[in-house]
């Protein structure tokens, strides 16, 4: 009788902390999903190459699931879209500042998942261009 009394005594007390203790395991979970950060432009740079051609680096908050790309003209435009899981929410097509000759204008938005960038250039036509994914970064390379 002794026995089953401290077995019943030591179930009445682990029984609740064992609740407490799954508890515990689904707010990690839940605190995991919590901070996948957004997919977002985080830098733009335009640079010379040694061949005379420029080279737009891109780059993200994170490497992108996947990356495709298409040219339009007029206006002579170069359009990306990079996807990702958990993107973050829809924002706004906003132009970027930036400072070079060969683009005539970048905008940037995000939208269902896909953050789109669009490179535009002076003329009717885009220049020849060659597009490469490294990690976080994307390659365009202009010209040349």
């Amino acid at each position: 009788m002794k026995q089953l009394l401290r077995l019943a005594l030591a179930l009445f007390i682990a029984v609740p902390f064992a609740g407490c203790s799954q508890m515990g395991a689904s707010n990690q979970a839940w605190s995991g999903e919590a901070t996948a950060r957004p997919l977002l432009l985080r830098q733009l740079q335009v640079l010379p190459t040694d061949e005379g051609a420029r080279a737009v680096l891109l780059r993200l908050s994170r490497p992108p699931e996947g990356v495709r790309y298409s040219a339009g003209s007029r206006p002579a435009r170069l359009v990306i879209e990079a996807m990702a899981a958990d993107a973050g929410g829809d924002l706004p097509e906003r132009q970027m500042p930036q400072d070079s000759a060969a683009l005539k204008a970048v905008r940037v938005g995000r939208k269902n998942g896909v953050l789109k960038i669009v490179l535009e250039f002076s003329g009717e036509e885009p220049p020849p261009y060659s597009v490469r994914e490294m990690a976080d970064w994307i390659l365009v390379r202009l010209g040349g």
